[in-house]
C-alpha cells in the first residue's frame, strides 16, 4: 500500500488570495492563509485556540479563487498536507508546510462581501485536474 495523505479543512480565509504565474508563465496558482478553531477544556472553561494554514491552489481553481474567495469568508479546502525544506541566501535550513488543494468549496461570504454587493451563498469552485 502507498499510503495516504488527505486533508480536509474547513475554516476563515485569513487574506485575500494572491494569483501568480509559474516561471515558465505557463501555469497560474495561488496561495492565502486559512484560520481553523479549536477547543480544549481546561478545568471548568473550554479554551478557543486558532490554527493557521498555509493553502496553494494550481490552474483554473487559483484564478477562481483569486476572483471569488476573500478575507474572512468561509471556505472548505480538500487536499493534502506538503512539507518542504530549502536552503535560505543566509544558509540556514527552513521548513515550510502547506495544504495542496486540489478542491475548495465557498461555503458563505463574509460580512464584508456581503457590503460590497457580491453573491452569498455556497458556491462551489471547480476541482483541480
Amino acid at each position: 500500500m502507498r499510503g495516504l495523505n488527505r486533508i480536509t479543512l474547513i475554516g476563515h480565509v485569513g487574506r485575500d488570495p494572491e494569483l501568480r504565474t509559474s516561471r515558465d508563465g505557463t501555469t497560474p496558482w495561488a496561495n492565502f492563509s486559512l484560520a481553523t478553531g479549536r477547543s480544549r477544556k481546561e478545568g471548568d472553561q473550554w479554551v478557543e485556540s486558532t490554527d493557521w494554514h498555509r493553502v496553494k491552489v494550481y490552474g483554473t481553481q487559483a484564478e477562481l479563487c483569486q476572483r471569488y474567495v476573500h478575507k474572512g469568508d468561509l471556505i472548505c479546502v480538500e487536499g493534502s498536507v506538503v512539507y518542504d525544506t530549502w536552503t535560505a541566501e543566509d544558509g540556514t535550513r527552513r521548513k515550510t508546510t502547506q495544504i495542496m488543494a486540489n478542491r475548495v468549496t465557498f461555503l458563505s461570504k463574509a460580512e464584508s462581501s456581503q457590503a460590497r454587493g457580491e453573491a452569498h451563498g455556497a458556491q462551489p469552485v471547480a476541482e483541480a485536474k
